[in-house]
Parts: structure tokens; sequence; C-alpha cells
């Protein structure tokens, strides 16, 4: 995902490093031998980091220290300040924190983008159309951090074909449905119902942005009573995202 943003604002190739206990220890000096002023080409010609970036062991290294070493391989350095939100540094853990505490419009504003997650749809019970007229895609995601569990209007990507769809999106554990009181912890779900949508998704790769909550998470005392609610559910989303998310004619 990554990745794909980065491509999106024109980057034209990225080099992953990998991150291990070898390169945590690593003094800075030994990073930028190791990893940055190689023998072999290609050698950088200029960097670019921010202000507060730190590098080697124990994030000793520091632009200065970049700088010095940049000045003996005739490369320039650039660092960029840090980009303030609210007279506070825009960070990951500022993102985070939103994100973990439902405050969508927070996350959305430090980012420049949805909150979102990519995943694989895999097959999930079957019941979200036999039971509720409502299809699903279970995504298979990473261990990401997702926002409080609930129920979401959303928007769907469908990164093989480019098609993006209005939805609804659901993370939570299933009370309703988990009638197993042994198991302590439940597993979260995500899954997402694309509206007016009707193709196979299994085993393609989709990206779901959380864009509005609607409502937390509940048991329901029967089946009959969650799908009541699960059509009131997407019928608010409807209304949310075509006031506020889709184009009109």
């Amino acid at each position: 995902r990554k990745l794909r943003l980065l491509a999106t604002l024109g980057i034209e190739a990225t080099v992953l490093l990998p991150f291990d206990d070898t390169m945590a220890r690593m003094p800075p000096e030994a990073f930028l031998d190791a990893y940055v002023f190689t023998e072999s080409p290609p050698r950088p010609l200029a960097i670019c980091v921010g202000a507060a970036w730190r590098f080697g062991r124990g994030g000793a290294g520091t632009t200065a220290i970049l700088q010095s070493v940049a000045d003996h391989h005739q490369c320039t350095v650039e660092s960029i300040p840090e980009v303030l939100h609210d007279g506070r540094p825009i960070s990951s853990t500022r993102i985070r924190e939103a994100v973990r505490e439902g405050r969508l419009d927070d996350a959305r504003l430090l980012l420049g983008h949805d909150v979102a997650i990519d995943g694989r749809v895999r097959h999930g019970r079957g019941l979200g159309g036999t039971r509720f007229s409502c299809p699903t895609a279970n995504l298979e995601s990473a261990d990401v951090l997702l926002p409080p569990g609930g129920v979401y209007a959303a928007m769907g990507h469908l990164l093989d074909s480019g098609l993006r769809l209005p939805g609804i999106a659901y993370i939570g554990t299933c009370p309703t449905l988990d009638h197993d009181k042994h198991r302590a912890s439940p597993p979260h779900v995500v899954e997402v119902h694309l509206f007016d949508f009707n193709e196979d998704l299994y085993g393609r790769e989709i990206e779901v942005a959380f864009v509005q909550f609607l409502r937390p998470e509940r048991k329901f005392p029967d089946t009959e009573q969650l799908r009541r609610q699960i059509a009131m559910d997407i019928e608010k989303a409807r209304t949310w995202l075509n006031r506020h998310r889709l184009p009109h004619a």
C-alpha cells in the first residue's frame, strides 16, 4: 500500500532496505557505508531527509552527521522542515492515535487521504447474502491498526480494475453470530458490502476506505433484528455518501 501511494506521488522507483537486528545495531557511519554510499554504483547525487530524521544504532545519526559524510562523496543534502498541523508536527504517532480513537476527520487531515486498508478477499461464512441480503467481501488484511469496531460508510477500490464503489464496512467480532462462549477473544473481521455490485470478488485485492462512522458494534437478541439493523445501516450509508462523497449529475 505504501509503495502504491508513493507511485501516485510520482516516485519512479523505490528501494526497500531489510530492517533487521544487524541494521539496528549499526552505528550511523556504518549504516551510511553499507546502504547509502556503497562501493558499487549507483551513488546518490543528492539526499533529501526530514529535519528530525535519525538513523543508526540508538538513533544516534543526525542530519549533521549525514551532511559530514555526504560532503566526502560530493553529495548534497537537503533537510526538510517538519510539516505542522495545529502547531504540532505531523507524525505517525499522532496519526495512529487518531485512527485508534476513531477520529477519522483528524486522521484524514494528517494523512492527506482517508483511513484505509488493503486486503485480499477470502471466503467467509457466506451468511451476508443468504441470510441478510447483504453479500460481503471478507478481507485478509495485514496486521494493521484498525479504527474502533463498528459500522462505517465506506468506499471500495478494486485494485485490479481501478473501479471505485460506495459501500458499507464492518469491523468487529460478530457477537450476534458467534455462539462460541468458550473462546476468550474472537478474532476481528473486516468485511465490506459494495452497493449495486454483483461480480465475484474472491481472491481479488481491494482497498477499503473508512469514511464515516455510523454506529458501534453491538450484540442483537436474534438474527432478525440484526437483519433489520443492517438494512437501516445500508440506507444511512447510502444517504451519507450521496451527500458527501459521490459526484452528482
